[in-house]
């Protein structure tokens, strides 16, 4: 300006106050699209910490002038300020993206490179709708750490008299504020920053039945920033795929050979495809993503900005597998003893698209009390617990379809035995369905969760005797210790 030539760095904020909250309620239905997030706060302080650098103004009409305009002036302020009973009401409209919404489990999202772009790319339209501000009472702001007294003795002055002026407009002023210019303001930052997010990736949380290995295809493809975890191809051996289907004929080719469909993600910004056979770099390739009236293709070569095509649009077929792949799809060796209605188990978990073929629980009754079957046990163990009450071990395909989610003990989270083998042991996975999964020896200890089927079969296996409680958590003679 043409006072002075001002430059301010923000070195450091603390604050005060958040173990004052006397309300705190986060992410409310208030109607079927809208949140409403309240909180209130005793107490509130904040202080800022700055590098002030003032020089001459360089303005040709310039108040204050000065020979030399390398003068340079630095202050590290402080600017401390408070406030006490803080009230927020904020609500937000959150529309997502209901075709990749469903299917979708939380432990699929979680296990993401990048989770927070996977999410953000499920939001279909977000506005903040209201933001609603009280304030109890304003502390005089302070301000301290200037080195020369002049400035010093000015600013305080100044900030001081007009705490005194505009205290009382400021208050009455505040609300208006907060619901008209700040939520203006909040609404475009959180919608710059979602859309940001969307576009630096997206969600693929199913991969492939065969690995990379499996299908001869190299994950190092022509693109130096691939991630390695990922293969593509547009052919078998010397046999290039259709190159001019439909986006469901896409998807059966590339799941018929152990494949999958590519995301977008995959396609686009991390290029693991490019250079992968057929000459389709320059032919745009469908991904497994919706988009509003289709699903969204882009250049097989990478980098180019994606579009929605309908999904009867004709276009070649390039596939992606994953270096770690998915088990193959299994079927319960035996059927549970008792079925989901002699268990009294809900056939409908938590998960929105479960087939409603499968019950399960992670509690059992042991000496007429219901408890969890176990926090840690072998896979013998948990295939005993769960045979005693007529149940059965769940296969990795309903643990990880989330046939299972929400049923008891927290066990949501934790790895759980299945009744699915792999070389050397069982597969483990979340219990609440997608992300992660491995391979354990049968000596590991794991926590237990049962399935059970709606119909059961003469030829399941005769039900074992009752377990004693203190079974579940000290088998062996460590349980016989405690008398039993």
């Amino acid at each position: 300006d043409k006072v002075s030539k001002t430059k301010m760095t923000l070195i450091g904020m603390r604050i005060w106050g958040l173990d004052t909250f006397k309300t705190f309620a986060p992410l409310t239905l208030i109607d079927s699209l809208t949140m409403q997030n309240a909180f209130h706060l005793d107490q509130f302080k904040c202080e800022v910490e700055l590098d002030i650098s003032l020089q001459p103004s360089d303005f040709p009409d310039a108040i204050l002038r000065h020979a030399d305009m390398s003068v340079d002036v630095h202050e590290r302020v402080t600017i401390s300020f408070g406030i006490d009973n803080l009230n927020v009401l904020l609500s937000a409209v959150l529309v997502l993206k209901q075709q990749e919404l469903n299917g979708m489990p939380l432990g699929g999202i979680l296990d993401q490179d990048h989770a927070l772009s996977c999410l953000s790319s499920l939001i279909s339209h977000f506005e903040v709708a209201g933001l609603d501000v009280s304030v109890g009472n304003i502390h005089e702001p302070t301000m301290s750490g200037f080195i020369s007294k002049g400035i010093d003795h000015l600013f305080t002055k100044t900030v001081e008299a007009m705490f005194v002026a505009y205290e009382p407009s400021v208050l009455k002023a505040l609300p208006k504020i907060f619901q008209t210019t700040l939520r203006g303001i909040i609404d475009r930052e959180l919608r710059k920053i979602i859309r940001e997010w969307s576009q630096n990736g997206s969600c693929n949380w199913r991969k492939s039945t065969k690995t990379c290995a499996e299908l001869g295809w190299n994950p190092d493809s022509y693109s130096p920033i691939d991630s390695l975890k990922v293969c593509g191809s547009s052919a078998t051996g010397a046999h290039c795929y259709p190159s001019a289907v439909t986006w469901a004929t896409a998807k059966e080719t590339c799941e018929g050979f152990g494949a999958r469909m590519c995301s977008i993600d995959e396609l686009a910004s991390s290029h693991e495809t490019r250079g992968t056979g057929c000459a389709y770099d320059q032919n745009l390739i469908f991904s497994s993503n919706v988009c509003a009236g289709g699903y969204l293709a882009t250049m097989g070569v990478g980098g180019q900005p994606p579009v929605c095509e309908p999904a009867d649009q004709l276009h070649p077929v390039r596939c992606c597998a994953d270096v770690e792949a998915r088990p193959k799809k299994v079927q319960p060796t035996i059927c549970s003893k008792k079925t989901c209605d002699d268990l009294q188990w809900p056939v409908d978990s938590a998960a929105p698209n479960d087939s409603l073929n499968v019950c399960s629980s992670s509690y059992g009754i042991f000496n007429g009390h219901p408890r969890c079957w176990s926090w840690g046990a072998t896979h013998a163990r948990a295939a005993q617990l769960c045979k005693s009450h007529g149940a059965r071990l769940c296969t990795f395909d309903e643990l990880y379809e989330r046939e299972t989610m929400g049923t008891g003990c927290g066990f949501d989270h934790s790895h759980l035995w299945s009744s699915t083998e792999c070389d050397g042991g069982f597969i483990s996975t979340k219990g609440g369905g997608g992300g992660s999964f491995s391979c354990e020896s049968a000596d590991t200890l794991l926590p237990v969760r049962c399935c059970a089927d709606i119909h059961s079969a003469n030829h399941c296996g005769s039900e074992s005797p009752a377990l004693d409680f203190r079974d579940v958590f000290l088998p062996g003679p460590e349980a016989k210790a405690l008398g039993g």
